[in-house]
Parts: C-alpha cells; structure tokens; sequence
C-alpha cells in the first residue's frame, strides 16, 4: 500500500519492536520520514517495511488476537494493559492496578505454564508515546511475584480497585535524626543554594560566546572605517575611535534611516510585480524595482533642486551607528513578538531559553509584521543602501575634482552598483535560500543585512581616497574577474531556485539528482556538481576582483578579503552540519560524488 503525506500511521520506534501513532512528514522511493505523536514531535527517516496505515495495522491485530491461544490460569487476560515507563516499576505494586475478573481465594499449586510465544509488543492500548524508547513490565513476572507472596503466606486479594494485603504490618516508632545528621542535611543545604546563585550570576558558555563575537560584529564596521580616512589607510596603528556622543549621533541621520526604511516600506506595499508564496505564510510582492527606480530618481531630482545630497557622505558614522541601534531595537521586538508564536514557526537553535543566545540567533525563522515580512524587506533594504552609497561616492568624487571622473573610481562603484541590481532583480530567489529558509531572525541577522553595505563600500571609499589609476588593460582583466565570479554565482543560484521551485522545469530537468529521506533531491550536476557551494566561490572570486581595484600598495582590502572568506567558510561548514542531520545517508551519498566544497581538487 502506498502511502501519502500526512497519513496517520503506526511506526516501529527506531531500535525497538514497539509501534507507536504518528504522521508520514515526507516520503521518497524507500523511506519515509515519519512525526511521532509525542511531547517532543520526534521525527525519524524509516523503511517502508516499518511503517503501516493506521487502520490496516490495527485491523491485522485484531486479527493475529483472535487466532491467539485460549488463556490458561499461568496468562493473564485481554483486559491487562502493557505498562510503559522509564524508571524501575513496583511489581507489586503494578499488579495491584491491573484488572482481573475472577479473585483469588487460596494459593494453589504452582503450575508451570509453557513459554510464551515470542510477538510484536504493540497494541491498541499504545498511550503516552515518550521520546525515548519505553520499555515494558512484563505480565508473566508480575504473575510469577503474586505467586511468590501467596507462598510466603501473603494472600493477596485481586480485583478491579487495589490490592488488600492481610499482612499485619508492625508499626515502628518514629525515629529523630542525630546531630550528625541535621548537619549533614544543612551542609547540603547551603552547597545547593550556594550552586543556584553560583549558576544566575556566572553566564553560561553560549552566553560568553555570543557576547563576544557580537563586540566583534559590532565594532568591526566602525573599526575598519576609522582605519582608512582621507589622510591615511593602515592596519599597522590602532585608529582614534571617538568616545564623545555627538560622534554618532545625529538628528538627521535618524531622519535619513527612518524616512528611507518607511519610503521602503510604503513602496513594497504597491501592488504590481509577481507573487510569490513564501515558507511562512506571506505573499511576497516581487517589485523591487520600484523603490530602485524611485531611489535613482530622487538622488539627482534633490541635487536639482540644491539639496546637499553629500550629507549622506558627512554622516556616514552617524549613519553607521544610527543603524546600529536600529538593528538591536528591532531584534528585541522580535524577540518579544515570538512568545506567542506557533510552534512551526519557531527557529530550532533559537529557543534555548538563555537570552542573549535567543536574541542573537533569533527565536523564530522568518517573523511577518502586519503582512511584511521582516527579513525580506531588510535584505532589500541592504541592496538599496549599497546601491544609493556607492551612487554617493561617485557624486563625491565628481564634486572633489570639478567634474573629472575616475575610470578605476567608476569600474569600482559600477561591480557593487551592478550587484545590488543583480539581487534586487532576481530578489525571488532568496525564498530558497539557506539563509532564508534555516537562519533564525535575529541580532545577527539583522546587522549582517543592515551593516553590510557599510562593510563593503570601504572598497569604494578606498579608491576614493587613496587610488592608484589602472591602464585599461587591468581594468579590463579584473572585469574579466569579477564577470566569472558573476556568472557562478549567479548561475548556481538561479539553477538551485529554479529546481527547488520545480524540479520538472525544461530548464533544470536534464540535471542528475539524489533522492533523500526528507523528500527533496541533491542535485549532482550542473554548477552543483563541479563543488558542493558554487555560489559561495563565485561571490569570493567577485570580492577579489574588487580588492584588485584597490591596489596592493595598502593592506586593508586584502584583509577585509580574509574576513569575508572567513565568513563563507563557517556558513560552508554549518550548512553541511545542517545538511548531513537532515538528510543523513543521502548527504554521504552527495558528497562522495561531489568530493570538494569549494575549489576542485583542493578544498
């Protein structure tokens, strides 16, 4: 029999006899991925074999039942019920709560029964499934310890309330702890309340951990813009970082972030552009282009009309930390909008129940607000700011020299300029995304969006001020670069898009893939199939045409080229941690066909 999505079934735990209720989740060509009915909503891959309808299994043990043998006076009856539990069980105390129907005047003879034929433990009466493998008492040792009391002259009497024992029980007299004692029991005491105070004042090691990498992520922006001003760039001195707080606060560039995030959010709301139905619920609208559109104009629409449009460039700090502030506010928001969230909506690593962790990682996937999807309209917001302030430096840079452009100036603007349009236009694709789909919305992910068009236009206020002009020919090559890493990049990702999407499409149906437990296949060819992250090594091979621009005369570039292919590195190792709990044999499968991460035949 063939089963479907959302059957409810009876599957054999993993490493037990035991069948319990569940719901097939997933399915492929031998295995189903199967949800336990228990507190924890257990999920496991399991063979076909190993999973039944609900209704067939049921209506096969009634059937096994009524071939069964008669009962003999060594059996115990339909009415008994299997006992589960996890820690050791009273026999006693346990046949004194099972149902009989005849008692037991006298003790008579032991009989000995023959041996039990040996099948499944599961029946109807299956209540209560743990997360752990239950285990069971079995009826024949209660029996056999009811018999042992009425040899050592305790006579029980069965029936279908408790047990009465005719025991006489001698009552002892009440004993007083000693000093020794009392000691002992306050020395433990004051150890417990000491640990308790212990654990509420010294943070946990995820706490300390996040702690510091958000300093880190936090200064890092601030950092390396103060290390390449207009009178210097070096990584070789530690630079002045302000401490005074008019140094990054400012009214106007909150005004500048709020009216930019509402105008953002108003023109997001018009609608055109295609639909798409996103993982949580939501109706994206794809017109992006609006507010792109609508940007490009106002930019020399404000210069026509004598609006320094420079300001931008002057509060660049006050910008930078204005968002700062912004991202920690709306990760609390969020933080708080999740306690009453559902549980499917909940980001697996990001409800342990310590704060700062919680806050860091997010403790829900992808949080809709009034119909908006927040991580969303943040990412299209970081496509906008790297567009509008790479349009700024150009416009500085025309202002500085009366009107002379930078041909190296202008082929570094255009790469980031061109990437932001790129993301905007094919923004669909991110609803397939890893960091979509797995990555909690949290502190995290909010300044990774928000602060990374201030981490990459250091590249273009580098060549601003400090540029060595390039002859055509570098110009040229580096394009060559930076088109390669374009082109893997984006061929990977709209190839992964269009598959996860629909697999049948003409476009990607020629591509070799692996089935998996969870349902979805890998694919094996195609771009993915030359290295397990294509899109991460184009986007590197793109970062490093950008350096190139810079020159190799100043180091900062070069090691902003080693934070970000640091940070693809980590992502690299935790989506295959992701990956390999997911998809399990199907990903060693996937990895022996696809042997490198990132660069063939070396990494």
């Amino acid at each position: 029999m063939v089963l479907k999505v959302d059957d409810r079934v009876m599957a054999k735990w993993p490493g037990s006899s035991l069948w319990f209720e569940g719901k097939i989740m997933d399915l492929n060509d031998i295995e189903y991925l199967v949800q336990f009915n228990d507190e924890g909503n257990s999920e496991y891959v399991l063979k076909h074999r190993d999973v039944k309808l609900y209704a067939a299994f049921h209506r096969s043990r009634s059937r096994s039942r009524g071939r069964s043998r008669s009962k003999s006076r060594g059996r115990a009856g339909r009415k008994a019920q299997l006992l589960y539990e996890d820690e050791e069980v009273d026999v006693v105390q346990v046949v004194n709560q099972m149902e009989t129907v005849n008692a037991i005047p006298e003790p008579e003879p032991k009989k000995e029964s023959p041996k039990p034929v040996s099948t499944s433990p599961v029946t109807e009466d299956v209540v209560g499934v743990r997360t752990s493998t239950p285990m069971r008492q079995s009826l024949r040792f209660a029996s056999m310890a009811v018999e042992k009391n009425e040899i050592d002259g305790q006579a029980t009497q069965m029936n279908n309330v408790n047990a009465t024992k005719k025991t006489t029980e001698v009552e002892e007299p009440p004993t007083h702890p000693g000093i020794g004692a009392r000691i002992h029991s306050g020395a433990t005491f004051i150890g417990s309340s000491i640990k308790r105070g212990l654990f509420m004042l010294v943070p946990s090691f995820a706490t300390v951990k996040v702690t510091v990498i958000l300093v880190v992520l936090l200064a890092l922006p601030l950092v390396l813009n103060r290390m390449c001003t207009k009178n210097k760039c070096t990584v070789m001195e530690i630079p002045d970082i302000p401490t005074k707080l008019h140094h990054y606060y400012d009214l106007r560039a909150v005004a500048i972030v709020a009216g930019f995030l509402v105008s953002l959010l108003l023109l997001s709301l018009i609608p055109l552009g295609r639909k798409v139905d996103l993982p949580n619920g939501s109706v994206l609208r794809c017109n992006g282009y609006i507010p792109m559109l609508v940007s490009l104009a106002l930019v020399p629409a404000l210069m026509y009309f004598g609006v320094d449009v420079l300001v931008v460039y002057k509060l660049y700090q006050h910008l930078l930390a204005t968002v700062t502030v912004l991202s920690i506010v709306l990760a609390l928001l969020l933080y708080i909008k999740a306690r009453n969230i559902p549980k499917d909506a909940k980001n697996p690593v990001g409800n342990t129940g310590l704060f700062l962790p919680d806050l860091f990682t997010g403790r829900e996937l992808s949080p809709v607000i009034l119909g908006v999807d927040v991580k969303f309209l943040m990412f299209r917001a970081m496509a906008l700011m790297l567009l509008l302030f790479n349009v700024i430096v150009v416009i500085k840079d025309l202002d500085a020299n009366k009107g002379q452009y930078s041909p190296t100036l202008l082929v570094a603007c255009t790469f980031q300029i061109f990437v932001a349009v790129d993301t905007i236009w094919f923004e669909e694709s991110i609803s397939t995304m890893y960091e979509y789909n797995r990555v909690g919305c949290g502190l995290f992910t909010l300044i990774s969006y928000l602060m990374a068009p201030f981490y990459l236009v250091i590249y273009s206020r580098v060549v601003l001020n400090h540029r060595t002009e390039l002859e055509w020919y570098f110009l040229s090559l580096i394009a060559a670069v930076n088109l390669i890493g374009y082109t893997l990049s984006r061929g990977s990702y709209s190839q992964i898009h269009a598959f996860r999407k629909n697999p049948s499409d003409p476009a990607v149906a020629h591509l070799e893939s692996l089935p998996t437990s969870a349902g979805r296949r890998l694919l094996v060819s195609g771009w993915w199939g030359v290295v397990r992250h294509p899109n991460y090594l184009g986007s590197i091979i793109s970062f490093t045409s950008w350096t190139f621009l810079c020159g190799f005369n100043l180091a900062l570039p070069w090691v902003i080229l080693a934070l970000t292919c640091s940070a693809f590195i980590q992502r690299i190792y935790e989506v295959e941690r992701d990956c390999k709990r997911k998809y399990g044999t199907a990903w060693d499968s996937y990895t022996q066909r696809v042997k490198n991460r990132l660069i063939p035949k070396v990494f």
